[in-house]
């Protein structure tokens, strides 16, 4: 009877690592956790900010420079990830992009949240506006999607995700 109950058990603690994956044991899930969490409310706290820009100037965006939006957002300043100086918002062509060149030396739960980020934001925005790029002009981006994944963000060891401003 007792190794019948240590056999029940120890299945029944398989399935709770079964069903929790992999990210059950990684250390690294609140990082990811932070990051993505934190490049949302950028996103979010960019796009109302080039909102407010286009209200104030007859639905025109801003320039390539992003320093243009400033003055709308909390503290006048771009926001950047603490864990990652290296990440930066920026204005590209009508896009707004999240470029960061060199990213082999990247933190990789940084870099795993980021992807988190760019799967969540691909769901909540209209298809097609997602693209993922080796920089923030490429001009063969590919649309991010429910199939893309870790390796695809990475393109010739730079970030560049690019959102369709529209």
């Amino acid at each position: 009877m007792f190794q019948l109950v240590t056999v029940v058990i120890a299945i029944t603690l398989s399935a709770f690592v079964v069903i929790g994956g992999i990210s059950y044991f990684n250390s690294d899930t609140g990082v990811r956790l932070q990051v993505q969490q934190s490049l949302n409310s950028q996103l979010e706290g960019i796009a109302a900010a080039i909102g407010s820009y286009r209200s104030e100037n007859n639905g025109f965006l801003p320039s390539s420079n992003i320093d243009a939006i400033a003055g709308n957002l909390p503290g006048g300043k771009i926001p950047t990830l603490s864990q990652d100086d290296e990440l930066k918002w920026k204005l590209q062509g009508g896009n707004l992009c999240l470029e960061r060149l060199n990213s082999s030396d990247m933190n990789t739960a940084v870099k795993a949240g980021t992807t988190m980020f760019v799967s969540a934001a691909s769901r909540a925005r209209p298809a097609g506006t997602v693209k993922v790029g080796s920089s923030c002009t490429d001009s063969q981006a590919f649309v991010w999607d429910a199939s893309s994944n870790a390796a695809d963000l990475e393109k010739n060891n730079t970030i560049a995700v690019i959102f369709e401003l529209k």
